[in-house]
């Protein structure tokens, strides 16, 4: 059997893959690792989503764990009730995956994500029907308690982490689109709370969502059209739970998930010192924040787990992913779409500018990718040659080498060049970002001849 678990929790085809019984061993290994006590469990508007819900919640129940149930909420939402009320938690959502395919997410009782040690704990229980020894007799099954007021509570703390007088005072036209998911009225509501005017398109809770769930340019065409047509001041695109979010700006234009996350970045920065953490292949933007901000920069692996087990190593304030996930890691332990649209309002209400004139204040950078097939078998030897060979022909002008998820080539221009073979699929990456267009095109260009020229009689692969 491989790797149950990827990037985020253990993720596959609702039913055929994330089967009723897979939620249930999930919920009982999770259970045996909390031992006893609490945990909560959400879910999300997809079909198959509530009935892996109420497997993984019997799993927990088998191990004397007493389960709070939320019911239909947004990540960060359950990720709160853990950390307030519970000692861990498990959250079944599709995110920005197909509709078809769901995750199975279990957290710590901070309300993190599970970190690497403790996801191979959980696996081998279930490999090895561990958790099967720990059940309990029938006086000590865990009992089942409702949670009415999640969403309540969770506005009463993000309004508590923000200015709200400051942001009703300029009544801010807001479009939401929440693709049928678990934000679905919910940010719409907290913003008319704080004085916005708010108005939502793909609100109705659906297990058949409006627009692909991955919140990306090519997918919010219909949030920017709203936006324009109206002369909104802000559009906000998540994901079915809310915990990625892509932000269009008053011209109906779809904003770079990097130079939003420098705009935090500042925010943050500048009023207090820290650690900045962010993945390797986060844009050459942050070079230049680093520089010119004078912050202390890490780079971490690509993926949540690896992302907040980072902040918390080195006692990080803040990080984002390229992929629209903020963590405002002071306040709490997990990213957040709808903490982020509301610290995105708060920025722009106390700079006095629109959404469009903030983000040119800060410089362009230019990304482009490219993956070439490489068996699964061979993605060690590959990635054992370009270490060898491929590297000091394209590292003998660069300024940095970052080797913890594949190999990162960071130049002096801001420029980098990354060479990584993907966790998921079977492809090495060859991606690039500079302030540039012809640079990044260029350095990708070259990336590609070289891995080739290394790779090919050893792999027998071809690029696409």
């Amino acid at each position: 059997m491989g790797s149950l678990f990827g990037t985020s929790g253990v993720r596959g085809y609702t039913v055929s893959e994330i089967t009723p019984q897979l939620a249930m061993d999930i919920g009982g290994s999770v259970g045996a690792l909390i031992g006893n006590g609490k945990a909560c469990t959400g879910r999300d508007t997809r079909f198959g989503s509530h009935m892996l819900e109420l497997a993984a919640r019997s799993g927990l129940m088998s191990q004397g764990i007493n389960v709070i149930e939320c019911g239909v909420v947004p990540t960060p939402v359950l990720a709160y009730m853990v950390s307030e009320e519970a000692d861990g938690g498990i959250m079944v959502t599709g995110s920005h995956l197909p509709p078809d395919m769901v995750g199975i997410i279990p957290l710590l009782e901070d309300g993190a994500y599970l970190p690497d040690e403790q996801v191979k704990v959980v696996e081998e229980s279930i490999v090895h029907r561990a958790f099967l020894e720990t059940r309990v007799d029938n006086s000590k099954v865990g009992s089942l308690n409702e949670a009415t007021d999640c969403l309540s509570r969770y506005r009463d703390r993000v309004l508590s982490l923000i200015d709200s007088d400051l942001i009703a005072r300029n009544r801010f036209r807001v479009a939401v689109d929440p693709v049928n998911g678990t934000a679905c009225g919910f940010l719409a509501d907290i913003l008319e709370f704080i004085g916005c005017d708010a108005a939502e398109i793909n609100g109705e809770p659906s297990g058949i969502p409006g627009r692909p769930p991955e919140p990306r340019a090519s997918t919010l065409t219909d949030l920017c059209a709203m936006v324009r047509e109206n002369s909104l001041d802000l559009g906000v695109g998540l994901d079915t739970d809310a915990d990625r979010v892509v932000f269009i700006d008053e011209k109906g234009i779809p904003l770079s998930e990097d130079v939003i996350g420098v705009i935090f970045a500042d925010h943050v920065f500048a009023a207090k010192k820290g650690a900045f953490v962010t993945p390797v292949n986060s844009s050459g933007i942050v070079e230049w924040f680093r520089r010119t901000r004078d912050v202390k920069l890490e780079y971490c692996k690509i993926g949540q787990p690896a992302t907040v087990e980072a902040i918390k190593r080195a006692g990080s304030i803040y990080s984002y992913e390229e992929s629209g996930k903020y963590y405002f890691a002071e306040e709490v332990n997990w990213c957040d779409g709808l903490l982020a649209t509301l610290k995105l309002l708060e920025i722009l209400a106390s700079n006095k500018i629109t959404l469009s004139q903030l983000v040119d204040r800060y410089p362009r950078f230019y990304q482009v990718k490219h993956t070439i097939n490489l068996p699964a078998e061979k993605k060690d030897a590959a990635m054992s040659l370009i270490r060898d060979h491929v590297l000091p022909t394209l590292g003998d002008d660069c300024l940095q080498m970052v080797d913890i998820d594949g190999f990162k080539l960071v130049y002096p221009d801001d420029s980098w060049l990354l060479l990584r073979a993907s966790g998921t699929e079977p492809v090495l990456r060859v991606y690039s970002d500079s302030p540039d267009r012809m640079r990044a095109e260029t350095l990708v260009k070259k990336g590609i001849e070289l891995v080739n020229e290394i790779v090919n009689s050893a792999a027998g692969q071809h690029s696409h």
